[in-house]
């Protein structure tokens, strides 16, 4: 069983963060700071949440872990999510890392920071941010990503989709136009082109009965908040990953149905090999869903695993120099 007791901050008080404020161009964004006892200077990791309105008490039970092994973490509302200003439907993932790299930054700057010893963590949609944010700051001493990244924002998307159309038993000729159906959202998310042609082909698949599986009205972003959202047709983390230099740990989910598993950790494992970077470490945990947490369809509510914690611990220790025990 994983405790937090040696968890503090500087009021002693290990169940209250601090919370900051930090800026990221012209956002403020806001978060929560877990600082772990004793006299510094004490190494630090800034925490990356996943996709759509990610809060940052989603990743507390996360940075409290971190915390116990002797890190102060950061976590932050995304853009738009909580108390953070902005709006990550306006952001690209460009956005989004220049957010992750703010956070860096001010954790940096803190009293008892050991600057030699910051990474990050993140969580899903952060796969993709965390090589960007690695090409930016090659000096991170640390990556561990959870559930994400590695294959590309299309797959993960289309893997998705497939589940859902596989749950609802949709073949044949409706598997067909749904399939269709997404080729020409990609086309027009990646391209542009055609919009009208894309809400005609969707007015005209409203009806049937596996639209509701796809939904696209929900998450067709407009036309001049296209170019923001192209990435998700567009974006192939594995050239970055290629040039990641720093430890990383990847660990994911053998029951992730948000995420083409074995496809995701062959591409890490064939990216960091050929980064020439030894220093890395991809797992399949079992009986495992999205966020490292244990169960058969992914819930905030399910806990997370054991083993994702003793994988960390392990890394860290290793890898960046911690005390064991």
């Amino acid at each position: 069983m994983i405790t937090f007791s040696d968890c503090a901050l500087c009021n002693n008080d290990p169940t209250q963060p601090t919370a900051v404020h930090f800026s990221s161009g012209e956002v403020t964004l806001a978060g929560s700071l877990f600082g772990p006892t004793g006299k510094g200077p004490h190494p630090g990791v800034v925490l990356i949440g996943g996709s759509g309105s990610a809060g940052r008490d989603q990743l507390r039970v996360y940075a409290e872990h971190l915390c116990s092994l002797g890190f102060r973490a950061l976590t932050y509302d995304k853009r738009g999510s909580g108390e953070s200003g902005g709006d990550w439907t306006e952001a690209s993932l460009d956005n989004l890392t220049d957010d992750a790299a703010a956070a860096i930054t001010y954790l940096k700057k803190l009293p008892q920071a050991d600057t030699s010893r910051v990474g990050v963590w993140g969580v899903s949609q952060a796969g993709w941010i965390i090589p960007i944010l690695a090409a930016r700051l090659p000096q991170l001493s640390f990556a561990i990503v959870v559930t994400g990244g590695g294959a590309t924002p299309r797959e993960v998307e289309m893997t998705s989709y497939e589940h859902a159309l596989d749950e609802a038993k949709i073949v044949g000729d409706d598997r067909d136009d749904a399939e269709a159906l997404l080729y020409v959202y990609f086309a027009w998310l990646q391209t542009g082109f055609d919009r009208t042609g894309l809400l005609r082909a969707i007015e005209q698949d409203r009806a049937k009965s596996w639209y509701s599986l796809i939904s696209l009205d929900r998450i067709l972003p407009s036309d001049e908040l296209r170019p923001k959202w192209e990435w998700v047709a567009r974006f192939d983390p594995l050239p970055l990953i290629k040039k990641m230099r720093m430890p990383v740990l990847v660990l994911l989910g053998e029951k992730d149905h948000l995420l083409p598993v074995q496809l995701a950790a062959d591409r890490w494992r064939n990216g960091l090999a050929e980064a020439g970077n030894a220093k890395t470490t991809v797992k399949i945990l079992p009986g495992v869903n999205h966020g490292g947490r244990l169960g058969e369809t992914h819930s905030l509510e399910s806990p997370v695993s054991p083993e994702y914690f003793d994988s960390v611990k392990r890394c860290l220790t290793k890898r960046v120099g911690l005390k064991k025990g």
